[in-house]
């Protein structure tokens, strides 16, 4: 298996010339792992209280693309004005079929006028939240040299939508989280015990 880091992972902890390295440790695979992780490499780590190095293994599942990815609902498009006028408009069009045939003809349509809705009233919500900073800290320089009616108006404008902008962006980020499996939160405090642990 391929590796990385040190090459040495064993030392006897001796000093001066009693002082041993090996490569001891090493990680074995067959066929079949191969196969089904065939990127996958070893990293040694640096030693801490062992004589060894630990190990890490790390793989990624090669993942053949079936399609298109599937449709998404996202929470955060139910904050917006024009979202159900949207869906009542594509649900009041296509009526000559019945029943279940109706119902799926109904869904498909509204699959594909939400991801296109979506492209134009959300994009990318990331950028948009970094051009309201940006924006934001313009007018915040501004008022600091010239406190004028227009700019104090301009500033707290774009305060407001900066705050509506962060809840949908806050809200995406629940929903992919509750979709891998993590309580609200939990993501980070992981993250934080890591790092406390590291230092």
């Amino acid at each position: 298996m391929r590796f990385q880091g040190r090459s040495l992972t064993w030392c006897n902890g001796q000093e001066g010339r009693s002082r041993k390295w090996a490569w001891l440790d090493r990680a074995v695979m067959n066929i079949a792992f191969a196969n089904t992780f065939g990127s996958s490499y070893l990293e040694y780590l640096h030693r801490k209280s062992s004589d060894h190095s630990p190990m890490m293994l790390f793989f990624d599942v090669l993942r053949a693309s079936y399609g298109p990815s599937p449709f998404k609902f996202q929470n955060m498009w139910c904050s917006h004005s024009s979202f159900l006028p949207c869906v009542e408009d594509i649900w009041k069009q296509l009526k000559p079929r019945s029943g279940l045939v109706r119902l799926a003809t109904k869904l498909k349509k509204m699959k594909v006028a939400l991801q296109s809705w979506n492209v134009q009233v959300f994009g990318r919500v990331d950028q948009s939240i970094k051009s309201l900073e940006e924006r934001l800290e313009v007018l915040e320089h501004r008022l600091q040299v010239e406190c004028t009616p227009e700019v104090v108006e301009q500033f707290f404008i774009t305060k407001m939508e900066l705050v509506e902008w962060q809840n949908r962006e806050e809200t995406r980020l629940a929903q992919r989280q509750r979709k891998n499996g993590y309580k609200r939160g939990s993501k980070h405090q992981i993250f934080s015990c890591n790092c406390q642990s590291k230092t």
